[in-house]
């Protein structure tokens, strides 16, 4: 490295290190609390998938002819697809009552198929229950304090960056959401899983080897309306819009919100609907997405083993395309044995008293931790609604990634995860991991990073 470059590099550490030293004072005295109330999880419920359906990812460098062969062999029938290249994904109708039998078949076959999972049907992680803004319920908002949000918001706001919300839809009627949420897309449609997905810009196709043909997004209904009420207080957690005399403020209050339908009235989801969520985002640009899903370990949407097809589509997401994805640890007092991805941030939750929840599942797959009880967000209706669960802790952490990017848009993804993961410092012991992660992000350290362009990965 050239002497002038060594110098500025130096400076701008000193810098970086001056400026942020009184925050992360701050920030060590919110050490994070070892759990003394975990709950005894409870018993496991069975884990329901679309009978004779498989999610089949096949070798991108075999002959399709040669795919198509195998398949036949085992009496496979190519019901649909998504994506293309790398990210080619057939959903495949087996002979009734066959679906075990072919699906080890499959995963057997390694020359041909790079992956096979079933269909499995998953459920919201959540159950509703500057100068300071004028939305009346701001002084509730416990973690926007503890997060130093407030401070970060002189800096950073969230303009100009989009959040993908992978929910119920989100009301864009709601006045802290009105004039912020996007059209989105409605993956939940038939159409959307059989015949892929439209409008894909040259950069993308390229990068993902092409993304589909099939269904426009002019041609889909969006999902601008919230089906379950779910997706709108997930949203609001994120990016309720602030100084409007409503409700609450979202941790990035001036971030767009892009909403993918990816479940239906009742709060199930699949991995159909998740990865053509995933191709949606990559169409619109999008670098940040927020999955509010789960199921009870080691049934999780976390567990590769299970949802291999969803996970390799993440992988891709965060490896090839350059987004990050925040997920909810889930509700069920649980341990996760799934390992750290990498490609994925898994956040758990904490209470007022910066302990984890009693309800938050834990292990070593925990990413970040964040506030998680006693949200105040928004009901479909505009009226507020004190919720709890990871399912808000989850999107929460996606709004200090919004703050950061919109700070400096220039980063990588991994700049950005190394920021939050540097702005963590001081709130964890060493014993605290499997419960927090690398703890819980602090909105103010981590925009004076972004600020300063530190760390650099």
């Amino acid at each position: 490295m050239k002497p002038k470059k060594l110098l500025g590099l130096a400076l701008s550490l000193l810098f970086s290190a001056q400026a942020l030293g009184a925050d992360r004072a701050m920030a060590a005295q919110r050490v994070l609390r070892t759990p003394t109330h975990l709950h005894a999880p409870a018993a496991r419920k069975p884990l329901n998938y679309t009978p004779d359906i498989l999610l089949v990812m096949p070798n991108a460098r075999t002959d399709k002819d040669d795919v198509q062969k195998s398949l036949d062999e085992l009496h496979g029938t190519v019901i649909g697809s998504m994506g293309e290249g790398r990210l080619k994904c057939l959903i495949v109708k087996t002979e009734k009552g066959k679906l075990v039998e072919t699906e080890n078949k499959m995963k057997k076959d390694k020359k041909d198929f790079f992956c096979v999972g079933r269909d499995y049907q998953v459920e919201a992680d959540g159950n509703p229950t500057g100068s300071a803004p004028n939305d009346p319920n701001y002084s509730s908002e416990w973690y926007i304090t503890t997060m130093n949000c407030q401070k970060a918001w002189s800096k950073s706001t969230g303009s100009g960056v989009t959040v993908a919300i992978m929910d119920t839809g989100c009301q864009s009627t709601n006045p802290d959401l009105s004039g912020k949420t996007q059209k989105g897309f409605d993956a939940t449609s038939f159409w959307a899983h059989m015949m892929g997905l439209a409008g894909v810009p040259s950069s993308v196709a390229t990068v993902a080897g092409g993304i589909g043909l099939g269904l426009a997004e002019a041609t889909n209904g969006g999902a601008q309306t919230d089906v379950m009420g779910h997706g709108t207080e997930v949203a609001t957690s994120c990016a309720a819009t602030m100084n409007n005399s409503v409700d609450s403020a979202g941790v990035a209050p001036d971030a767009t919100i892009y909403p993918i339908r990816i479940a239906n009235g009742k709060g199930m989801t699949d991995p159909i609907a998740i990865q053509a969520g995933i191709l949606q985002a990559m169409i619109k640009g999008i670098k940040i997405i927020n999955i509010s899903y789960g199921f009870q370990p080691p049934f999780g949407l976390t567990n590769p083993a299970l949802f291999p097809t969803m996970h390799a589509y993440m992988a891709f997401y965060h490896e090839i395309y350059g987004g990050i994805i925040f997920m909810s640890a889930g509700n069920d007092s649980s341990f996760d044995p799934t390992p750290n991805l990498g490609y994925v941030n898994i956040v758990s939750a904490i209470e007022p008293n910066l302990e984890l929840t009693s309800f938050s599942n834990y292990g070593n797959c925990i990413t970040y931790t964040a506030p998680g009880d006693g949200i105040v967000c928004s009901q479909r209706d505009g009226t507020k609604a004190s919720v709890a669960g990871t399912s808000f802790s989850s999107p929460i952490c996606a709004g200090i990634a919004a703050l950061v990017w919109s700070a400096n848009p220039g980063l990588s993804n991994r700049q950005v995860e190394g920021i939050i993961t540097s702005s963590c410092a001081g709130t964890i012991l060493a014993d605290q991991s499997q419960y927090y992660g690398h703890g819980m992000p602090d909105a103010n350290i981590a925009v004076n990073l972004a600020v300063g362009n530190f760390p650099n990965q």
